[in-house]
């Protein structure tokens, strides 16, 4: 959801979520109208929710979707709850917002008529990630927990205000496999995509990736590559800079594309444990390492 800040709410949106089946995540939150008060604890609740979502990574809080109380169904939303906007106005929700400091720019709050009344509404608030700590109305700090808003410790505020003073890099990838042989002999490629998703320039991106051996019980060799025993177990380590290149423009994205073919020497013993897993290692310029991992199948594709 909170990719797509452009996209179009309305009643039947609403109702798809419903549909759908679509549980409250990271980016995503559901309130019933209860959630607007007048009293000082749901102001506060507002702020801190909408803070933490910003000083997270953005995302999208929706005010007048109830959710199914029972355990079992939990953070999936039950129905459209509606919001009477002579009570709590648009106008009324935004003043609220503005009491966070310092404000969140491009914060977006749309109202979404419903039919059950000309003065229903439900509240889409999109919430894009701040450049720095965004503080509650009770002076407090927040971050996005699970399905949580909780206080951040003080180095947490202290990394999210760097925000702009250092970039942020993800990491995405795709373990593509030919229907045949390219004409370099090779039977596919671990293609990797580094963003940067701060208005910081990356000038120095340094990338180390950890392979498998085998790939759904097919050894493999990388075009560029060298056995690695680590923690988890030996892998075939990829490296990639851009010293010699030009920096990652803010926003921007980089492509590296490692070639790889079927190996037929046996690289270690089946016995020695082996990493089943793809795991990297990111740095950029001042930025904390950042690290993650991918399965198999969460980026395997097979090119028909």
């Amino acid at each position: 959801m909170a990719e797509n800040p452009s996209i179009y709410w309305d009643e039947a949106k609403l109702n798809e979520l419903i549909r759908d089946k679509i549980e409250e995540n990271f980016n995503l939150e559901y309130k019933g109208a209860g959630a607007l008060d007048r009293n000082d604890k749901a102001k506060s609740e507002i702020t801190k929710d909408v803070s933490a979502m910003a000083n997270s990574a953005g995302g999208v809080l929706i005010y007048g979707l109830a959710e199914f109380q029972d355990d079992e169904r939990k953070h999936l939303p039950e129905r459209i709850d509606p919001i009477n906007r002579n009570d709590f106005s648009k106008e009324w929700l935004e003043n609220i917002i503005l009491q966070i400091q310092p404000r969140i720019p491009d914060l977006k709050i749309k109202s979404v008529q419903l039919a059950s009344g000309s003065d229903h509404v439900a509240y889409v608030v999109e919430i894009p990630q701040g450049n720095t700590a965004h503080q509650a109305n009770d002076c407090r700090y927040y971050r996005r927990f699970n399905f949580q808003s909780v206080k951040m410790p003080d180095n947490e505020v202290r990394d999210v205000m760097n925000r702009k003073s250092h970039p942020r890099i993800s990491v995405k990838a795709e373990f593509v496999v030919y229907p045949r042989k390219n004409r370099d002999g090779w039977s596919g490629a671990l293609v990797v995509k580094i963003h940067n998703e701060s208005d910081v320039f990356a000038r120095h991106i340094f990338i180390v990736f950890h392979s498998p051996l085998k790939v759904r019980g097919q050894p493999i060799q990388y075009e560029h590559c060298t056995l690695d025993d680590g923690p988890d177990g030996h892998a075939l380590k990829l490296e990639f800079s851009n010293h010699i290149g030009p920096p990652l423009f803010p926003r921007g994205t980089l492509k590296k594309i490692f070639y790889f073919k079927p190996s037929f020497g046996q690289l270690v013993n089946e016995s020695e444990k082996q990493l089943n897993s793809f795991h990297w290692v990111a740095f950029a310029d001042s930025m904390p390492m950042q690290s993650g991992s991918f399965t198999v199948d969460e980026i395997y594709s097979h090119r028909v």
